[in-house]
C-alpha cells in the first residue's frame, strides 16, 4: 500500500507537501518516567534558575543545563548508534591493509537476526573457500557510487532493494532487472542521508534522518519504501539548539524512535505526530542515550537530583519506564545488540564486553567470547529462535594467517556460553548476508586474496555450513557492504561490491 502525500499530513502546506512540524517536540501522550512536555525544545522544559547554585559536578563534567554537550564531527564510518560515552574520544580509525588488485580493507562491526538483521559496515571478500562444484551466474550488475560512499543503510521489499549511502542518495533498484524503480528527492535543508531505520512497517514505512553530511543530522523522515516519496518530516534542530548531531532510528510497531544527542522521542510513522519524548531528571543533566528495536537505555547525571547517576531503560513504543538502577558513575554502554533480552556492549577502557539483562536492569550474564573479534561499537541485532545470538566480528587486522573478514559466533543468552563459530571455509573469514526469513543464515566465505567469494548458508543451531556456489570469478579482489548483502527467495544473493573507485549492486543466482 503506498503512502503517497496527502493533505492529511499538511500543517498548513498546499496539498501534496510534506508537513513541516514545529521547531520544538509536539506535546505527546507516553506516560511514565518520560512523558511528553507542553514546551522547551526536543522533549525538555525551558531551563528553569534554581534558587540555589547547582551542586558541584565531578571533575570532568561542567556545568550543562538540559543534556549532553553537543558534539560534532564524528570520525567517518562512527556507528549511528547515539554518540561516545562521557568523557571518551572516538579513536582513529583504523590503517588500512595495503592490498593486492586494488581491495580495500574495512572493519565491519555487526550482529546479525534472523528475522531482521542489521550489519553494517565494508569488508574484504576475496574467495578462495571449498567449493562444491557450481558457481552462481551474474543476473544484472548496475553501477553505484564509489569505494568512499558511505553505507547509511538498507531495506527489501518485495520487489525492491533500497540503499541509503553518503554520497548516492536513496535510489530503489528492481529486484527482477536492476532497474531504478525510484530516487528519493531528499528535504531542500537537508540533502545527505544520516541514519536509516533497520527495518520497515508492515505497510512499508520507514524512518530517516538527513543532514548536512553523514553524521549531522537536522531533519527526521517518515519514507514509503515502494515509492520513495517523504510522508512527513520534524526538525532535529532548532533555533535555540542548532547543533546537528549523529543520530539513529528504529521501528516497533507503528512507532519509530529517534536518537540524536539529547533529542530522544517516539513518532507515529504514517503521521510523523509525536508519541513521546525524553524528559530529564533534572535541571542540570548530563544524558547519553542507546537504542534498538523495542527499548532506548539511558545513562545519566544529574547535579540537582538524587541520585545522581541512573541507567533507564525505556519501552521505545511508548515512551513509558521499564526500569531504573542506581549507579555509582556512568555506564558506558556502546551499543544495544538485542532489546528481549537486552544484550549490549560494554566499553571499558578500549575494551568491549557483551553482557545480557533481565527485566529489572541485573546483569546476568557476560557473554563468554574466546573467539569473538570483537569491537566495540557493534551495532544492532535480534535474537535468534532458541535463545541463541549470532554476531558478526570484525576483522583480525593482526593476524598472520591471512585474514580477510570478520568471524561470526553464535552465543546462548540462557548460559552465557559461546555455541558455535563460523570462519569461512578455509578459516580466513565470512560475512553475514540478511536472511530471507526461511530459518537459516547465509554467509559469505571470505577465503584468501584470491579466487572468488562462497555463498554458503548456516545451520542457526549448529553452525555447520553448505556452500550454495562460487560467486564468479569477476568479483575476484572486490570489496562487499555487510549492509547490502541479502539472500533471496529465490535462492540468490544481492551484494553492493566496490573496487577502488568503481561499485556495483548486482544480483548473482543458481
Amino acid at each position: 500500500m503506498a503512502y503517497a502525500p496527502t493533505q492529511t499530513y499538511n500543517a498548513g502546506g498546499a496539498p501534496g507537501t510534506p508537513p513541516q512540524q514545529p521547531a520544538a517536540w509536539p506535546a505527546g501522550g507516553a506516560t511514565g518516567a518520560y512523558p511528553s512536555v507542553q514546551h522547551g525544545g526536543y522533549g525538555y522544559p525551558q531551563p528553569q534558575t534554581p534558587q540555589a547554585p547547582p551542586p558541584v559536578y565531578p571533575q570532568g563534567y561542567p556545568p550543562q543545563q538540559q543534556g549532553y554537550p553537543p558534539q560534532q564531527g564524528y570520525p567517518q564510518g562512527y556507528p549511528q548508534q547515539g554518540y561516545p560515552p562521557y568523557g571518551y574520544a572516538p579513536p582513529p580509525p583504523p590503517p588500512q591493509r595495503k592490498l593486492g588488485g586494488g581491495a580495500i580493507a574495512g572493519i565491519v562491526a555487526g550482529v546479525v537476526v534472523l528475522a531482521s538483521i542489521a550489519v553494517v559496515g565494508v569488508m574484504i571478500v576475496n574467495g578462495g573457500g571449498k567449493k562444491n562444484g557450481s558457481t552462481l551466474s551474474k543476473a544484472w550488475s548496475v553501477p553505484a557510487f564509489g569505494s568512499d560512499d558511505r553505507l547509511i543503510g538498507s531495506w527489501m521489499t518485495s520487489t525492491g532493494l533500497v540503499r541509503a549511502s553518503s554520497s548516492g542518495g536513496v535510489t530503489s533498484y528492481a529486484i527482477a532487472d536492476g532497474s531504478k524503480s525510484w530516487t528519493l528527492t531528499p528535504p531542500s535543508s537537508a540533502a545527505t542521508p544520516c541514519a536509516m531505520s533497520p527495518t520497515t512497517t508492515a505497510d512499508g514505512i520507514g524512518t530517516m534522518a538527513f543532514g548536512s553530511d553523514a553524521n549531522s543530522c537536522s531533519v527526521f523522515a517518515g519514507v514509503d519504501s515502494h515509492t520513495g516519496k517523504i510522508l512527513w518530516t520534524f526538525p532535529l534542530t532548532s533555533a535555540t539548539d542548532s547543533v546537528a548531531m549523529a543520530a539513529s532510528t528504529y521501528i516497533q510497531g507503528s512507532v519509530a524512535t529517534i536518537v540524536s544527542g539529547d533529542r530522544v522521542g517516539g513518532f507515529d510513522t504514517a503521521t510523523g505526530k509525536q508519541v513521546w519524548g525524553l524528559k530529564p531528571r533534572g535541571n542540570y543533566c548530563n544524558e547519553s542515550s542507546v537504542a534498538t528495536t523495542g527499548i532506548v537505555l539511558v545513562d545519566d547525571y544529574c547535579a540537582d537530583v538524587s541520585p545522581s547517576y541512573t541507567l533507564t531503560a525505556v519501552n521505545a513504543a511508548t515512551g513509558e519506564q521499564m526500569w531504573r538502577k542506581t549507579e555509582s558513575d556512568h555506564t558506558t554502554i556502546s551499543s544495544l545488540l538485542n532489546g528481549s533480552p537486552l544484550v549490549s556492549v560494554l566499553s571499558t577502557s578500549g575494551a568491549a564486553s557483551l553482557h545480557v539483562y533481565d527485566g529489572s536492569g541485573n546483569s546476568t550474564a557476560t557473554l563468554a567470547a574466546p573467539n569473538l573479534r570483537l569491537n566495540e561499537y557493534h551495532e544492532v541485532t535480534a535474537s535468534l529462535p532458541g535463545q541463541l545470538l549470532v554476531v558478526q566480528g570484525e576483522e583480525d587486522l593482526s593476524s598472520s594467517n591471512g585474514s580477510t573478514a570478520g568471524n561470526i559466533v553464535a552465543f546462548n543468552l540462557a548460559t552465557g556460553a559461546e555455541a558455535w563459530t563460523y570462519d569461512g571455509e578455509s578459516n580466513h573469514g565470512a560475512l553475514l548476508a540478511q536472511s530471507t526469513g526461511d530459518g537459516k543464515l547465509y554467509a559469505l566465505s571470505t577465503g584468501t586474496y584470491s579466487g572468488s567469494p562462497h555463498f554458503v548458508s548456516l545451520d542457526p543451531a549448529t553452525g555447520k555450513s553448505t556452500v550454495l556456489g562460487a560467486l564468479p570469478s569477476d568479483t575476484n579482489g572486490w570489496t562487499f557492504s555487510g549492509g547490502m548483502l541479502y539472500a533471496t527467495s529465490d535462492g540468490g544473493l544481492i551484494a553492493l561490491s566496490s573496487y577502488g573507485d568503481e561499485a556495483a549492486v548486482s544480483k548473482y543466482h543458481k
